[in-house]
């Protein structure tokens, strides 16, 4: 490999080395583009989450402390226009579910992961 590269012309180790260059600097930059996408991708998830929570919460609290429980059910069946949303539970101040929210679409493995959820 070394004869043959000291065989070449100036032209083309020149050629050569620009394209090593070139390729070294789009695998940088695409790496470098792909993290910022997925950690911006990631944060607009969590605001997403975080603004959804803060409306059910609001939507929910005087339900919830006049005992209201049908009303919370309600409330969290407004989540099936989520489809990244596959379950959701409201639970009273001693830690009991008092409302949830399934959905319908992969139920079995929904199902297993809740279990595994509450098991802990």
């Amino acid at each position: 490999m070394i004869q043959l590269f000291h065989k070449l012309s100036i032209r083309s180790k020149l050629t050569f080395a620009i394209f090593i260059t070139c390729t070294i600097l789009l695998l940088i930059v695409s790496s470098t583009l792909l993290i910022v996408e997925f950690y911006a991708h990631r944060t607009f998830l969590s605001h997403e989450i975080k603004t959804l929570a803060s409306s059910i919460a609001s939507n929910s609290s005087r339900a919830i402390v006049l005992g209201r429980y049908p009303e919370v059910e309600e409330v969290l069946a407004s989540l099936r226009q989520q489809k990244n949303i596959h379950a959701a539970y409201m639970f009273d101040s001693e830690g009991k579910p008092i409302a949830e929210y399934l959905n319908q679409q992969n139920f079995e493995l929904l199902l297993t992961s809740i279990e595994a959820d509450f098991k802990s």
